[in-house]
């Protein structure tokens, strides 16, 4: 992961820039079917950093500012979706159950065990994995 320094302030000049641009986020969130509660945090500094950088650099003034824009904001859902993907680690001793009484461990299959039960147990897993993956989502 590449090292992004922290959004300097914006000058006066870029501030009113982006000010008269701001509804191209909502535009870019409504193109894509994104739901401003959850997106708008995501792509508002990517927005405010191209505002900066269209503002400073010349050379990306050859485009449409929406293009510069739009690619920003595209690159941070990217960055966000992918760092929801990511993989964690997850303890045999970490509590699958509400109540806190089963681990993780416990629901390995255990080759003596019967089909019916560990098919049960695999369920139980798949079902964990699954409401967490839905809590993450939202």
């Amino acid at each position: 992961m590449s090292y992004r320094p922290p959004l300097e302030p914006l000058t006066q000049k870029e501030s009113a820039f982006a000010l008269e641009n701001h509804d191209m986020v909502f535009r870019f969130l409504k193109r894509f079917k994104l739901n401003s509660d959850e997106y708008y945090d995501i792509v508002i500094m990517r927005y405010l950093r191209a505002c900066k950088k269209y503002c400073c650099e010349e050379r990306l003034q050859n485009w449409a500012f929406s293009t510069i824009a739009f690619r920003a904001m595209s690159s941070a859902v990217y960055n966000y979706r992918r760092s929801l993907r990511r993989k964690f680690a997850l303890s045999l001793d970490a509590p699958c159950s509400e109540d806190g009484t089963v681990s993780f461990g416990e629901l390995l299959p255990d080759p003596k065990a019967d089909i019916l039960k560990t098919v049960i147990d695999r369920e139980t897993i798949r079902e964990y994995y699954s409401e967490r993956n839905l809590k993450n989502d939202t």
